[in-house]
């Protein structure tokens, strides 16, 4: 991604070197760009965007980030889980997850020299994009009639891309120094973490239904099979999320099942990197959901959701469709 603290950093030690480097040293160059990145873990902000396909459940969403990169964030998340109870509904229940997702983000700058190179201003549109999958399995104990808290293990692996296009009269000597470095190359990661997650849930009234979810997630991403060592990395990240939800009947049917409607307040907190900037996100929403007892006769309910989330530098929507059991 395009991060000012280990992106620009590496590149302003890079360019302490220019003054006095010809052509001839473009590999001395690209040898000091090489230490920085790798020694800046540049490539882990990546895991980020992993840990971003979230406790929300936003299955498909679009974001505008003012961090001085025109950043636009593109989501596109399936998640899954269910509590299976074979010693009945008092007992321990086995709790499995699954997430498998895209994200997109692409950025653009007008001089990736910032000016500090007359004559080689060069602009940078960039795009980055993450392919994961990420399984999880917990525990579900039951602290009371209305309280479950659930231990997880998880275990995943993810594919990581660039594609970035030079413009400008440095075009042709920036991508001989930053191909394959900064831009330009892909790898991957495999991650595994553990996390806490809290139910609580009771009625409200005669007809709604009042669920809060508190979470923790605690993970590790080692890079693997990368382009070159600038992108190797070894990283943690850590999240944390509060989700609310108030549900009830809307009086309707369709295809014979039960409509049902849900609204939903969340907040999400990055306890060490951030988004693009951006610690602590807040999601405002509701959605529709139709069970499965009519005449398709299916098990679980079908969930079509929509949300608005905001952020310090952030604003995006979302349109979801999921399945629960």
């Amino acid at each position: 991604m395009l991060r000012p603290r280990p992106l620009l950093a590496a590149l302003v030690a890079a360019l302490a070197l220019a003054p006095d480097a010809g052509a001839q040293d473009l590999e001395a160059l690209r040898e000091l760009l090489r230490d920085q990145l790798e020694s800046s873990h540049f490539a882990g902000g990546l895991l980020t965007l992993v840990m971003f396909s979230n406790e929300f459940a936003v299955t498909g969403a679009q974001y505008s980030i003012e961090d001085g990169y025109a950043t636009e964030l593109r989501t596109l998340i399936l998640p899954w889980h269910t509590t299976l109870r074979p010693g009945g509904a008092d007992a321990p229940g086995l709790y499995l997850e699954g997430v498998a997702g895209r994200i997109t983000a692409w950025q653009h700058v007008d001089d990736v020299w910032a000016g500090d190179l007359p004559g080689a201003e060069t602009e940078v549109g960039t795009r980055w994009r993450s392919d994961s999958v990420l399984a999880g399995v917990g525990v579900e104990l039951p602290l009371g009639e209305e309280l479950t808290l659930t231990p997880i293990v998880h275990l995943g692996i993810s594919h990581y891309e660039n594609d970035t296009q030079y413009l400008g009269p440095g075009a042709a000597t920036t991508a001989a120094l930053l191909d394959g470095l900064a831009f330009n190359w892909d790898g991957y990661a495999w991650t595994r973490g553990l996390a806490a997650r809290v139910d609580w849930g009771r009625p409200v009234g005669d007809a709604l239904e009042l669920d809060v979810v508190g979470r923790y997630d605690l993970r590790w991403a080692d890079s693997f099979h990368e382009s070159d060592r600038a992108q190797a990395f070894s990283v943690r990240g850590q999240t944390a999320s509060l989700h609310g939800e108030l549900s009830g009947p809307t009086g309707l049917r369709v295809l014979d099942g039960a409509l049902g409607w849900r609204a939903t307040l969340a907040e999400r907190s990055q306890l060490e990197d951030d988004l693009f900037g951006n610690r602590h996100l807040v999601m405002i929403g509701g959605a529709l959901e139709l069970d499965g007892t009519g005449a398709w006769s299916v098990p679980g309910t079908a969930v079509l959701s929509g949300a608005w989330i905001t952020g310090p530098d952030l604003e995006g929507w979302s349109l979801g469709l999921s399945w629960s059991f």
